[in-house]
């Protein structure tokens, strides 16, 4: 069995490394972090954080890490946001020989293992979204851009509309407003992922303007899924997008999840999902794909399965492959959901 590996860098040294390691290196490796800078070689660095001899020589035990590091074919990355300002980032890196390694955010320096530290990093994972099977709200569907950002709009409206009742210790019931605003709510939204118009017109690359003219066909189609209902001009979340909304007030955590794997010719195919969790039991996991997104809300015990699987790539059965009925994420299936 190889000795395990564990070195404590920051983050600029990753590109010292890379420098010093002096044999190509793939196209995703961490180790081309910044090479077309014009900085020197932190010689200090790499010697104070054992990577070097005084010499400048790799030293023999950091080999296996630098070896992945420099060779993947395959990477997972999660990242978390736990509070403004408060972010765990991981990264697994994957060999085409199934060799493994990690690299973590820690206080703004970064932690490699090698072999890849999955079991301590999932069982921390554990501790920040649960491990519950119970859901307090069964919501999936399937929407277009449109439909997706237009009953977005009424979510976020009937959120806010709650918080505010909260404040002044008033009573509410459902928001309704006329198409003619969904448009501008649309495009005057600032990036914030406390706000679900915001998450996803990131994950379906919307930008500038949304168009007044798609909303009509959105509208019908939303209304068609059960998803708002219309009385008289205005329109309103149904009953169950309504619950869905309260039990959303605020997002306690944002994650993205992303997996991507080199082909022979070095092109470069991404997969992922995010997620955004307001507790152990209200998470809402959206799945974009080029002009439609998927919108669920899943247990915090499935999360953990999914990221289980996306912590070891491997898992993943890409485009091509086998699928055997079992689950998709992110364009891809789901080979396994056993954690690791």
């Amino acid at each position: 069995m190889d000795a395990k590996v564990e070195l404590i860098v920051k983050p600029q040294l990753l590109r010292s490394i890379g420098k010093v390691w002096n044999k190509p290196l793939s196209p995703i490796s961490p180790l081309k972090y910044d090479m077309e800078g014009q900085a020197p070689v932190d010689n200090k660095g790499l010697t104070e954080a054992a990577i070097c001899d005084k010499d400048g020589i790799l030293q023999p035990l950091v080999r296996p890490a630098l070896e992945v590091l420099a060779n993947a074919r395959t990477f997972s990355r999660i990242y978390l946001t736990k509070s403004p300002g408060n972010i765990f980032e991981y990264i697994v890196y994957i060999t085409p020989d199934g060799k493994t390694a990690s690299i973590v955010n820690e206080g703004g320096n970064q932690r490699i293992n090698c072999p890849a530290a999955i079991e301590d990093v999932f069982v921390g994972l554990g501790q920040f979204v649960g491990a519950s099977t119970l859901r307090n709200c069964e919501f999936a569907a399937e929407l277009s851009t449109a439909e997706t950002l237009v009953v977005s709009v009424l979510l976020d409206l009937q959120r806010k509309t709650y918080l505010s009742a909260i404040a002044d210790d008033k009573e509410l019931g459902p928001v309704s407003i006329t198409k003619d605003k969904f448009a501008a709510l649309v495009s005057e939204n600032k990036p914030d992922h406390q706000w679900f118009v915001s998450v996803f017109k990131e994950m379906l690359d919307v930008h500038g303007t949304f168009m007044e003219e798609v909303v009509p066909v959105a509208l019908d189609g939303l209304i068609s899924k059960g998803l708002i209902k219309k009385e008289g001009g205005f329109y309103s979340l149904s009953d169950n997008l309504q619950y869905l909304s309260r039990r959303m007030l605020l997002i306690e955590r944002f994650i993205t999840v992303t997996s991507g794997r080199l082909d022979e010719d070095d092109k470069l195919a991404l997969v992922g999902f995010t997620c955004l969790q307001s507790g152990i039991n209200d998470i809402l996991m959206a799945d974009a794909m080029k002009g439609s997104a998927r919108l669920e809300t899943i247990s915090s015990a499935k999360l953990l399965d999914y990221l289980g699987v996306f912590m070891t790539p491997d898992k993943l059965n890409w485009p091509g492959q086998s699928t055997k009925a079992a689950p998709s994420v992110g364009r891809v299936t789901i080979g396994s959901s056993k954690r690791p």
